[in-house]
């Protein structure tokens, strides 16, 4: 590029990423710009607001730089179901020649990844222009390209354009920019450095309750268990070298909360959110999986579209491979009970973070590494419930304890329980009454046929419990122990409730 002064067109759409992208890039790296030129239609959600999103950013972060909008009176006058005029290629080359009229012997750099495929023609009409660039980004991707046309046609050039080129930007101006959520009131904390290694022996001391590891490490630990964990995560972040981390994260509108983050960071030309929560799946409080899951989906799609990235840490449940598809096809990435001793490793993936961790985080990892040597099949919370049990009726000289075992099992919120006794496991089962105890025989050795010979089934003469003992092969009891873990949280006889004799 020459000494001439630039001046950059975007095309405004919900994705306001590679917009945001591109003007840091061609602001602080390229000589700079005077003015940003922001085209948008008629759309109010999906236009016109993430414009005006668009010319706040800008404002706030690059107050030297003029923003020019489509006149107001070409944003008029629309009636429903009409087609708006301004999606048209002849409408966008003749804006940015009025825009070329208004700033002679400018540069232009018109970044065309945003807007409609017809406006992305009318961008490709003005190649011809004088002193015009074509830039263009993929949004499932980071490839940046300049566009040229010669007499063989279109032609691409890559542009190389460094991830980290905005992580410099604070987490507060990424959201208010790109929040699709209307107006309200952000409230932000910021993280702290914590002992992170010292922390995982301690929670492990302690079996992983947070108050009693912060404790031990002569921190406050005056906060929920659930709050201290979420502080550990942003500092677990901060370890990776990330500057820009946000703790928790609220928009309110008025008295009603639309909007709860524990962790942000932006690291790597992405919003990384983190969702925690150290409850079990049986705990009342806590939706279904699956509708968190949902709701995870569509706070990554508002905050940041593309551009975000989402973690549910879920120590304290195990996640069936369905629930696992459902998170993955949803975009968004679990880390349960079975993957929490691969914690750090699994951190560092989701923040695509290439640099060599802290000497802290690989102590920390190690110390989890000893822990699954040691026989530990998970951290940071337990997914095994410890239930205490009260006898039903009074002690006498026969002790009921079918019915301990029976209140023990719906305690857990499960259909099942196993009960060692003298060596022997004993799965305690409910079901409809009218399942048959062959099919019971067969689901069971399903499961546990493998690692496991499955015992007579036996019914209760009336009720729906059912009782059959595992016998481990191979003397192969702590593989069986490790399959139930698995199946912790989870009913096993639901598809077996509408089967009839």
């Amino acid at each position: 590029m020459s000494n001439q002064p630039a001046a950059m067109v975007v095309l405004a759409s919900e994705q306001l990423w590679p917009n945001i992208q591109g003007l840091v890039y061609w602001y602080e790296h390229c000589g700079g710009l005077t003015d940003l030129c922001i085209y948008h239609t008629r759309d109010e959600e999906r236009s016109v607001a993430p414009a005006r999103r668009l010319q706040w950013f800008c404002e706030c972060q690059y107050p030297k730089i003029r923003v020019r909008l489509v006149e107001a009176s070409k944003t008029k006058g629309l009636s429903s179901g009409t087609e708006d005029p301004l999606i048209r290629p002849e409408a966008v080359r003749a804006q940015l020649r009025k825009w070329r009229d208004e700033l002679p012997g400018h540069h232009f750099v018109v970044n065309a990844t945003g807007g409609l495929k017809l406006m992305f023609a009318g961008v490709l009409d003005c190649l011809d222009l004088r002193d015009t660039e074509v830039i263009y980004r993929e949004l499932r991707g980071d490839e940046w390209y300049s566009l040229t046309r010669d007499s063989d046609g279109l032609k691409t050039q890559r542009r190389q354009v460094p991830l980290d080129i905005t992580d410099h930007i604070p987490v507060e101006t990424l959201l208010r920019c790109q929040w699709q959520g209307g107006a309200g009131e952000w409230t932000i904390a910021s993280p702290r450095r914590l002992p992170v290694a010292t922390l995982v022996r301690e929670g492990r001391a302690n079996d992983w309750d947070w108050k009693a590891a912060f404790s031990a490490c002569g921190l406050n630990s005056a906060k929920q268990a659930g709050a201290l964990f979420e502080e550990f995560v942003a500092a677990c972040l901060l370890e990776l070298g990330i500057t820009q981390v946000a703790l928790n994260v609220r928009f309110e509108a008025g008295s009603q909360t639309l909007l709860e983050v524990d962790v942000v960071a932006n690291y790597g030309g992405r919003l990384l959110l983190v969702d925690c929560k150290l409850r079990h799946r049986d705990d009342r409080r806590v939706e279904g999986i699956t509708s968190q899951i949902r709701q995870a989906a569509e706070i990554r799609r508002r905050l940041g579209g593309l551009a975000a990235e989402l973690l549910l840490l879920r120590p304290g449940m195990g996640l069936s491979d369905e629930e696992r598809h459902m998170a993955e096809s949803h975009g968004v990435t679990v880390l349960d009970a079975p993957r929490t001793l691969e914690f750090f490793h699994i951190l560092r993936e989701f923040a695509a973070c290439g640099a060599q961790p802290s000497r802290e985080l690989v102590t920390a990892q190690e110390f989890l590494d000893k822990a699954a040597a040691e026989g530990d099949r998970e951290a940071l919370a337990s997914s095994v419930r410890h239930v205490p049990v009260e006898h039903p009726e009074p002690l006498k000289a026969i002790v009921n304890f079918d019915a301990i075992v029976t209140n023990a099992l719906l305690t857990l919120g499960q259909d099942w329980i196993v009960y060692n006794l003298h060596g022997s496991y004993v799965l305690c089962g409910r079901v409809g009454q009218k399942v048959l105890k062959s099919a019971l025989k067969h689901h069971l050795t399903m499961l546990f046929g493998p690692i496991a010979s499955v015992g007579p089934v036996t019914r209760a003469r009336k009720g729906i419990e059912f009782w059959a003992e595992l016998r481990p092969k191979e003397q192969s009891a702590q593989t069986l122990k490790d399959v139930l873990r698995k199946y912790a949280g989870r009913k096993l006889f639901e598809n077996l409730s509408t089967a009839r004799s």
